[in-house]
C-alpha cells in the first residue's frame, strides 16, 4: 500500500522544496475548501473534504487501486487536525506527515507572547459544557472556536460563570490580507462581531480565590454538608482525572462543586428533587465557576439516562436508600467508589445491611466535629451533628 502523505499549510507561507516534490509525486490531492486556493494551480485531481468519514472511505478505495494520496491540512496535522484520524484509520506505518507552523505559533508571535505554559482547548465542533472548570485560573489559554462557539458566545459564557480575570484577544483571519487582532474586555466582547475563522487567547490578570466556607454557599435553612465533612467525603472518593461522579441528594451542591474543582476534565452530575435546592445548585455552580450537570428529579428514577459512574456520593435518599444503593451500585464501574453520608442511625443500619446482604465489605468513619464558639469568659467547642461516612469499593 502507498503511504498517505499529509502536508501542513498556513496562509502566506509557500510550500518547501520537499513538500512540492511530494505534491508532484501524488495522484490525487485531498484538502479542505479553505485550502483549495493553495493547490488550485496544480494540475492534479483534487477532492474537497466535506465529510471526513466519506473522504476516509474514498481514500481507502483509492489506496486499494494503488493511488498516491496527498492531503493538504491546516497548520500542524497532528494538533487538533486530520492527522490523528488518518493515522488511526490506516496505521502509523502507512502515513507520512510534514507539519507546518500553526495558528497558535503565528498568533503568539504577533503579540510577542511565550506559550510554553499555554493551555489549549478546542470548542470546534464540541459543546461548551464544562468549559468553566477547565479554564478556571489557567495562566494562559487558547480556544479554538467555531460558528456556534464564537468569541461572543465564549465571552457570554465567561460572564455567566463570573470568570472575568482575563485579558481577551481575538485573532481573526490569521494569515490572510484582512487579518485582525482585537484586544477586548470580556463583557465588551459579548455583543461584538468577529470575522471567521478566529481563535481566542485569554491571559490571566489575577487569581480568583474562592471562599468555600459553609456561609458562602446559597442554601436553605443552613442545610449543607459541613466543610469538614465535605473534606473527608471528597478525600474518600479518591478522584481521578476524567471521573464521572454522581452526587445524589445534592442539596446546595457543595459536594459537587468541591469534587468538580478536583476533576475539571471529568463530569459531575448533581441530582436534587427539591426545586428550590435545584435552583440554588445552579446559582452556586456559577458563583464558584463550576459547570455541573444539574438534574431536577427523584432518585433512583432519574439515574437511568446518566452515564455509568466512577464515583457515587449519596447525601440524601428521601427514604429510598435501598433502591438508590441497588441501582447505583449495579451501575458503578469496576473499581469505582461509593460514599454514603448519613446522620441517622436508621439510614446507617439500612446501608450496612444492604452491603452485608450482597456480601460486600465496607469502611465506616464516624465523624464527630466540633467548632470553637466564643462565650463570655472564653472559648468553648460546640459539636456539629455526628455523621456516618460509609465507603465501598466495587
Amino acid at each position: 500500500m502507498q503511504k498517505i502523505v499529509i502536508i501542513g499549510s498556513f496562509p502566506g507561507y509557500k510550500f518547501s522544496d520537499s513538500e512540492i516534490k511530494e505534491i508532484e509525486n501524488s495522484d490525487i490531492i485531498f484538502t479542505g475548501r479553505r485550502n483549495m486556493e493553495l493547490v488550485d494551480q496544480i494540475n492534479k485531481e483534487k477532492v474537497i473534504i466535506e465529510n471526513l468519514e466519506k473522504s476516509t472511505e474514498y481514500i481507502g478505495k483509492l489506496l486499494y487501486e494503488n493511488k498516491k494520496i496527498l492531503i493538504i491540512a491546516s497548520g500542524d496535522p497532528l494538533f487538533y487536525g486530520i492527522g490523528r484520524h488518518v493515522v488511526n484509520t490506516f496505521g502509523e506505518n502507512n502515513v507520512k506527515i510534514l507539519p507546518h507552523i500553526g495558528s497558535i505559533q503565528y498568533a503568539m508571535s504577533l503579540i510577542n507572547e511565550s506559550y510554553e505554559d499555554l493551555y489549549v482547548v478546542s470548542l470546534h465542533g464540541r459543546p461548551i459544557k464544562g468549559f468553566a472548570q477547565k479554564i478556571f485560573n489557567r495562566n494562559k489559554a487558547i480556544i479554538f472556536t467555531d460558528r456556534i462557539n464564537t468569541p461572543s458566545a465564549i465571552a457570554r459564557y465567561l460572564v455567566d460563570f463570573n470568570i472575568l480575570n482575563y485579558s481577551m484577544y481575538v485573532f481573526e483571519n490569521l494569515g490572510y490580507g484582512n487579518q485582525k487582532i482585537k484586544s477586548i474586555e470580556i463583557p465588551d466582547a459579548v455583543n461584538e462581531n468577529f470575522l471567521d475563522p478566529n481563535i481566542v487567547y485569554l491571559k490571566r490578570r489575577n487569581l480568583i480565590r474562592n471562599n468555600y466556607s459553609d456561609d458562602n454557599f446559597i442554601k436553605i435553612n443552613n442545610n449543607i454538608t459541613k466543610k469538614e465533612i465535605r473534606d473527608i467525603s471528597v478525600s474518600e472518593m479518591e478522584i481521578q482525572e476524567n471521573d464521572i461522579i454522581w452526587d445524589i441528594g445534592s442539596g446546595s451542591g457543595s459536594i459537587s462543586i468541591q469534587a468538580c474543582r478536583l476533576n475539571p476534565m471529568g463530569k459531575v452530575f448533581s441530582v436534587e428533587k427539591n426545586v428550590d435546592s435545584y435552583k440554588n445548585i445552579i446559582l452556586n455552580m456559577k458563583k464558584f465557576h463550576c459547570d455541573l450537570d444539574v438534574i431536577h428529579g427523584h432518585a433512583p428514577e432519574v439515574l437511568t439516562d446518566l452515564p455509568d459512574p466512577d464515583i457515587v456520593f449519596i447525601g440524601g435518599s428521601s427514604g429510598k436508600i435501598e433502591d438508590i444503593l441497588d441501582i447505583s451500585f449495579k451501575r458503578l464501574k469496576s473499581g469505582g467508589r461509593m460514599i454514603i453520608n448519613t446522620a441517622t442511625i436508621d439510614n446507617f443500619m439500612r446501608s450496612v445491611h444492604y452491603f452485608k446482604k450482597i456480601e460486600k465489605s465496607i469502611e465506616i468513619i464516624q465523624a464527630n466535629i466540633s467548632r470553637n464558639r466564643d462565650i463570655k469568659n472564653g472559648i468553648m467547642m460546640a459539636p456539629l451533628h455526628q455523621i456516618y461516612i460509609i465507603r465501598v469499593v466495587k
